[in-house]
């Protein structure tokens, strides 16, 4: 998929599912439930125990596009591409994984936080900005940057919930970025598919709703 085709696919799902400390067998049921719902966009953070042999795995899956996060430095960068991560996320403004990705004709949804620092990853590049950690900020500060800052792609991500997730979108997110607040807690720790399910879908029709 080419950068173009991935900001797409960003815009009409509007979530990236972020699995971070999960053990492979979580992993695959988290997959299995995401698969369930449409639900393409994934990104493993590269903290989570085996993250790169998990990539590595999953990537080949066609009704996945498999991401890696939480990417600091351009040695992590290495790591991810050659799992055959299809697009990168950081928690930071790292120009060196930037200007990578840019050299390498790979997605990135480059962190950020200030105007200045929005503005330069646009700048330098990005395909989309996380806002992280957007829970500190609020939907209203998103509305705010967006004034002077208007037709930058945005992605909220960090405290996003099924509560929230409608005042992101209506401020002017184009996606959001969700971790622990996709599952309900219960139905995945007892690995309950329909509960699993049913959460999620229910989630999905609150964003899309938008």
């Amino acid at each position: 998929m080419n950068r173009k085709g991935f900001i797409e696919k960003v815009e009409s799902q509007k979530l990236i599912a972020i699995l971070r400390g999960m053990t492979p067998a979580k992993v695959d049921f988290a997959l299995e439930i995401l698969k369930s719902t449409a639900l393409q966009l994934v990104e493993i953070t590269m903290d989570t125990p085996g993250a790169v042999d998990m990539v590595k795995e999953y990537s080949k899956d066609e009704e996945l596009i498999m991401g890696m996060g939480t990417i600091t430095c351009y040695e992590e960068l290495e790591k991810a591409l050659g799992a055959g991560a299809k697009f990168i996320v950081t928690p930071i403004l790292s120009k060196e994984v930037l200007e990578g990705c840019n050299q390498a004709e790979v997605p990135i949804i480059c962190g950020a936080l200030t105007p200045s620092e929005i503005m330069t990853a646009w700048r330098g590049g990005a395909d989309l900005v996380k806002v992280f950690p957007a829970s500190a900020m609020g939907p209203s500060y998103i509305k705010r940057v967006l004034g002077p800052l208007s037709g930058v792609k945005l992605v909220p991500t960090g405290g996003i919930n099924q509560e929230n997730c409608k005042a992101y979108l209506e401020a002017g997110a184009i996606a959001l970025g969700m971790g622990s607040s996709l599952f309900n807690r219960k139905a995945f720790d007892e690995g309950d598919k329909s509960s699993q399910r049913e959460h999620l879908q229910s989630l999905i029709a609150s964003i899309r709703e938008h």
